[in-house]
């Protein structure tokens, strides 16, 4: 009976520690962190002007210049700042939101933003494992005054 309890809790044990690392492996590492060695991309936006570590970051740009929207509320209140986009990044490619910091008028906008956002191909270590990493996208909603 006791080779039973010892083989039971030495089984749980193994599954337990199994778990803890698989979990750790899905943590996700800073976009600019040394262990990724090549940043997630867009696999249908190329541009030969761009070095691929470069097309992720060109690509958030360009999404957010066609996506870009001043909320009329914030533009009658004359709301403006910058707003932190946390995002991430999956071993899937897939692009989440996280968290939005700023003035809950803009940080709306600028999670709305995001939606929709294309499926990437994920980003990879050294050893060519993708990996999930997370970064922030600031986003500056400013108004300017013609004269």
């Amino acid at each position: 009976m006791n080779l039973i309890k010892t083989l039971v809790v030495s089984i749980m044990l193994i599954g337990g520690v199994a778990m803890v690392q698989a979990q750790e492996n899905d943590k996700a590492v800073d976009l600019n962190a040394s262990v990724v060695k090549e940043k997630p991309y867009y696999a249908k936006y190329e541009n030969p002007h761009f070095k691929k570590e470069e097309l992720f970051a060109r690509y958030l740009d360009f999404w957010v210049t066609q996506k870009f929207n001043y909320p009329k509320e914030a533009l009658d209140k004359e709301i403006q700042g910058t707003v932190k986009v946390h995002y991430l990044v999956d071993r899937k490619g897939n692009f989440s939101v996280q968290n939005v910091e700023g003035e809950p008028i803009l940080a709306a906008e600028g999670k709305k933003i995001f939606a929709n956002f294309p499926q990437l191909v994920p980003a990879k270590d050294a050893k060519g494992n993708a990996i999930a990493v997370q970064g922030v996208y600031p986003i500056e909603f400013k108004m300017y005054i013609a004269k």
